[in-house]
């Protein structure tokens, strides 16, 4: 009976269900999915997703640069390197600054447009 007791119980940090990985190109439309369990941090599928590009990326170049934006769970200084060896320009920002970006943008459109 004891037994049955704690395999009810839910560890700390467990989580069910998936997490989706996507890369998207400027106008969103997905270029890359990496699809897994809900308890794996996103910076550990960086790479997967990074290498899983399903069509042609153009090189990067001094006029045609591109940037890679993502969230908080993609800092440290491996995924940093990850994403610079790849041609990309990184801009990793906290929810918190992600929030307030969006805030700019939506009153800057309010404004001109």
């Amino acid at each position: 009976m004891q037994k049955n007791l704690l395999e009810q119980i839910q560890r700390i940090g467990e989580k069910n269900g998936s997490k989706k990985h996507i890369l998207a190109d400027g106008r969103g439309v997905p270029l890359s999915v990496v699809v897994t369990g809900a308890n794996r941090h996103d910076v550990s599928q960086l790479e997967k997703v990074l290498n899983s590009i399903v069509t042609e990326r153009p090189e990067p170049t001094a006029k045609n640069h591109q940037n890679l934006c993502a969230d908080n769970g993609y800092t440290g200084e491996p995924a940093l390197e990850s994403i610079v060896l790849r041609g990309y320009i990184p801009h990793v920002v906290s929810r918190r600054q992600e929030k307030r970006i969006w805030r700019t943008i939506q009153l800057t459109k309010l404004v001109v447009g």
